[in-house]
């Protein structure tokens, strides 16, 4: 299995990667805040075609802008989760939360932890006061959700398409429909 990597550039563009570069994970919060705002915003657009994001490899693997699992202990220590991950945590109602701050529906971008321990804990952006919220419990029930995803392979050939490409497409799909 191939692993990616991905990071904004200057000029707001997402680079993917292959290999390991100190540079992927230096984003700023606002560059990753508006991110999530637009992906939420985003998100009745993506859920009316969440079958054709999860069965469509260019749209499964799109970037999701620094979301990761980071655990302690267990085999590949950090795992980079894309778009098509996070719709299919989110729509299942397994990676959402209840915002400490507004009350509102936070959705979980990220975890770390120890799963031995289940010391750790989640982040996530709230749509209803529009912030990233951290410090979100209990990390093993998030982390144990993440786990049971099926393992999705990459192949040589495809080139995930970027979340501002994901929607235009999809909105080219309804105007074709």
């Amino acid at each position: 299995m191939r692993r990616l990597h991905f990071f904004i550039n200057e000029d707001g563009n997402i680079s993917v990667f292959r290999r390991w570069s100190s540079h992927c994970f230096e984003i700023g919060k606002e560059t990753k805040a508006a991110f999530y705002r637009k992906f939420v915003e985003s998100l009745p657009l993506l859920m009316r075609h969440y079958k054709e994001i999860v069965t469509i490899p260019r749209y499964y693997f799109s970037p999701a802008l620094n979301s990761y699992v980071d655990s302690a202990f267990v085999g590949r220590r950090r795992k980079e989760l894309v778009i098509g991950e996070l719709l299919e945590l989110w729509l299942n109602n397994k990676w959402k939360a209840v915002c400490p701050r507004c009350g509102g529906s936070v959705y979980i971008t990220n975890i770390a932890g120890s799963p031995l321990s289940g010391r750790g804990s989640a982040w996530g952006y709230c749509v209803d006061c529009s912030e990233i919220v951290g410090g979100i419990k209990p990390f093993n029930r998030f982390f144990r959700e993440v786990m049971e995803l099926p393992v999705r392979d990459i192949s040589k050939g495809i080139f995930p398409v970027s979340l501002e490409t994901l929607i235009s497409e999809l909105f080219h799909m309804i105007s074709y429909n």
